[in-house]
């Protein structure tokens, strides 16, 4: 398992449930947003799940992937909100 996943991992099963002790629903979209994201890595940006890495994130992918969302997956702007917000959480929690 490489970094990106096993702070996915944690993030998903500590972070959220045990110190930010949200939900299961909020948590459940967290994930959903994460799915989202390696799935727009896999088919846009031609890379395997196994080969994401946090090298792999930055600004412009973040506008491409909301960009994505809005245009291919058909999302509203608040949920592409949404998902951002709970890609930004994730990001902020891996940056620590």
């Amino acid at each position: 398992m490489n970094d990106f996943f096993d702070a996915v991992r944690r993030f998903l099963l500590d972070h959220l449930p045990k110190q930010r002790c949200l939900s299961k629903n909020t948590i459940l979209s967290y994930k959903q947003t994460l799915n989202l994201f390696v799935a727009y890595m896999r088919d846009e940006k031609n890379i395997a799940a196994a080969d994401l890495t946090f090298s792999h994130i930055n600004r412009e992918v973040i506008l491409g992937f909301l960009t994505w969302l809005e245009n291919v997956r058909k999302c509203s702007a608040s949920t592409r909100n949404q998902r951002l917000m709970a890609l930004r959480s994730f990001l902020e929690f891996a940056g620590q």
